[in-house]
């Protein structure tokens, strides 16, 4: 995207590329439409651990997603992100480096 960055923008490309999809520029817009982020209620997963859902609402399919989330590592451990669900057709990868919780998100349905 021109940009000198990389970032999921250049993921969503890449991807559409290779499945055969349309490849117009990607901008760093989220969605045409409001999207909203919301967190669930805590629940305590079998093995004792505690999941914070983290829902992603629109009114369109998502492309790709990029976000850092911040931490109190005295405070919390965090895992790595999952989905769930109804979202198992996403690619979802995270990383926690000191605080953040980095996660980016890849749609391959349209």
């Amino acid at each position: 995207n021109n940009d000198d960055g990389v970032d999921v923008a250049d993921a969503v490309f890449i991807i559409n590329q290779i499945l055969g999809l349309p490849t117009t520029p990607i901008s760093k817009q989220v969605a045409g439409a409001p999207v909203a982020l919301s967190f669930g209620t805590a629940v305590t997963l079998p093995d004792g651990q505690t999941a914070l859902p983290v829902a992603i609402v629109g009114n369109a399919s998502i492309a790709g997603l990029q976000a850092t989330f911040t931490f109190d590592p005295s405070l919390v451990k965090v895992g790595t992100a999952q989905a769930v669900g109804a979202n198992q057709n996403l690619l979802i990868d995270s990383k926690v480096t000191g605080g953040q919780l980095r996660v980016v998100v890849l749609g391959l349905r349209r």
